[in-house]
């Protein structure tokens, strides 16, 4: 008798950066996602954005760069999301699910095979506004 098989992982994550203030971090955000084989990217409020100049930094992503989607707010980036995990460099325990960077991938891997499943970084100046603690399902410290 055969054990039953895990299910199979959906797509690779969605990576949303949320009010980027720099074309350069938009950048790096592209390489990144493109690096690691992430579906692709959601930007919410950047506060530049061009495509030319993004794909100059992070070079021979043009084809990345073409799939990005800029919805207007983040629970728009993540309506059609099961999932979703924040990224931050502070541990929080009010009420949060805190994962470590390794529990945080197992379970964006296991919830794939649900849905879209997302990856949110920033605000970069001032971090995450109240409200949206509520959007995510957990945080992933850095």
């Amino acid at each position: 008798m055969t054990a039953p098989s895990a299910p199979e992982p959906g797509p690779a994550p969605i990576l949303v950066p949320v009010a980027p203030q720099d074309i350069v971090n938009i950048a790096s955000a592209v390489r990144l996602a493109h690096n690691f084989g992430l579906e692709g990217m959601r930007l919410v409020e950047p506060e530049t954005f061009d495509p030319w100049r993004i794909e100059g930094i992070a070079h021979n992503t043009a084809e990345f760069v073409s799939r990005i989607e800029r919805p207007p707010t983040l629970d728009a980036a993540l309506a059609d999301c099961v999932w979703s995990v924040a990224l931050t460099a502070r541990g929080r325990a009010a009420k949060r699910t805190v994962l470590g960077p390794r529990e945080a991938a197992a379970e964006l891997v296991a919830r794939s095979a649900e849905g879209p499943v997302a990856i949110v970084a920033g605000r970069e100046d001032k971090g995450r506004r109240h409200a949206e603690l509520e959007r995510w399902h957990a945080l992933a410290t850095l």
